[in-house]
């Protein structure tokens, strides 16, 4: 049995010109303050949301 070609199968194979790539856009420099009142906020919340209640620490510890 013969093997069958790929090209024989699909046909003729049409090739465009490669288009050039475009270059990366560079990202935006970040701001000079870090902890402008979005950043403030947001961080006492991750905080706050992730530290131990005070009642179930005096339960376990006494404190």
């Amino acid at each position: 049995m013969r093997p069958l070609h790929l090209a024989a199968v699909l046909g003729p194979v049409v090739k465009f010109p490669s288009v050039p790539r475009r270059l990366a856009r560079t990202l935006a420099a970040p701001g000079e303050s870090p902890s402008t009142s979005s950043t403030r906020t947001s961080a006492r919340h991750a905080e706050s949301t992730h530290q131990t209640p005070r009642a179930a620490l005096r339960a376990t510890t006494g404190i």
